[in-house]
């Protein structure tokens, strides 16, 4: 079977890739039956289960499969989960209307820190880095900010706000 490595908290595809060789025939047998552990307690019988974990870390995987002449094959395979960065720390400005006002976020570990101005990853970031000056400020903006580890596991979005001082 395979499985890519997967972030704390999304999803990863399992592939069945099993065939049973019949002594007898020659030809493969019929699999009819899977049964997945995916070593944190929880299991699926479907022949290509999602799975979601909770916690990072190395599972080793076990898969067994029965054939339609009770013939059975299991194989193991290490998964890789890695841990979600920590959300950004950010320090928000407020400044005069009319002024750039300067937002900062960071990471403890270095990640990458990404900046959107809506909390979805269906659009593109339109800035990486900790330190974004914004346009002059007519009102108060929120933009959001997440770490992005260097395998691709993003934090939550975090709300970064622009404030204007009061006139």
């Amino acid at each position: 079977f395979s499985a890519a490595p997967v972030c704390v908290g999304f999803t990863t595809s399992f592939f069945d890739l099993s065939t049973i060789d019949s002594l007898v025939s020659g030809t493969n047998d019929s699999i009819t039956t899977w049964n997945w552990n995916f070593a944190d307690g929880t299991f699926s019988n479907q022949q290509n289960p999602e799975h979601s974990y909770l916690n990072s870390g190395t599972y080793l995987v076990n898969l067994s499969v029965t054939s339609d002449k009770g013939c059975e094959r299991n194989a193991n395979k290490p998964v890789v989960v890695w841990a979600a960065p920590q959300n950004p720390i950010i320090t928000e400005d407020t400044v005069c209307l009319g002024k750039n006002a300067v937002l900062f976020a960071t990471s403890a570990l270095q990640d990458q820190v990404r900046w959107y101005e809506s909390p979805s990853l269906l659009q593109n970031h339109f800035f990486a880095g900790n330190l974004y000056q914004t346009p002059p400020v007519s009102m108060e903006q929120t933009y959001y900010v997440i770490t992005r580890t260097p395998n691709g596991c993003v934090s939550p979005f975090v709300p970064i706000h622009a404030y204007l001082y009061p006139e």
